[in-house]
């Protein structure tokens, strides 16, 4: 990956980050234009197509609630702009970055597990759906983004 992209990139994650931080949302002007340059990087540049199956996993923990759409979305395009054999980087970056987001907010007894305790914890009582995520809302983006920051630093 150039490092122009890599400098964009960091930019619409920083951009994501602060914006969900001081308005607990991140627009979709934001989200959907990084999902479609990642779409087309991965397509064109990467000749792969396998991002769609992050995209699946990603989808299915969105609508259990687990997070929110701007986060999912977000999650989608760095997943997308990814090369396969370094998924697992991503993964680890983003698990890390969540665990110390966890200890620097007080979330020390689920750390980085937080968002699929919350998925499971939704599902489980029937409350899948947009109020049940809002009501449990946490601004995750911030976490992401950090993740996908040391993931383009490690790539």
């Amino acid at each position: 990956m150039s490092l122009r992209l890599r400098l964009a990139l960091a930019l619409f994650l920083v951009a994501a980050a602060g914006v969900d931080l001081r308005t607990g949302r991140v627009p979709n002007r934001i989200t959907l234009p990084l999902m479609a340059i990642g779409a087309l990087y991965s397509a064109l540049v990467l000749r792969s197509g396998w991002f769609v199956l992050p995209w699946a996993v990603i989808y299915a923990f969105w609508r259990f609630g687990a997070y929110g759409g701007g986060d999912a979305k977000l999650l989608m395009a760095l997943f997308a702009f990814a090369p396969v054999p370094a998924y697992n980087k991503l993964a680890l970056c983003l698990a890390v970055s969540m665990g110390l987001a966890g200890l620097v907010t007080g979330w020390k007894q689920y750390g980085g597990l937080l968002p699929f305790l919350i998925g499971v914890r939704n599902a489980l009582s029937g409350a899948v759906s947009r109020q049940a995520l809002l009501a449990s809302a946490r601004p995750f983006t911030w976490a992401f983004a950090l993740g996908g920051l040391w993931f383009l630093i490690v790539l």
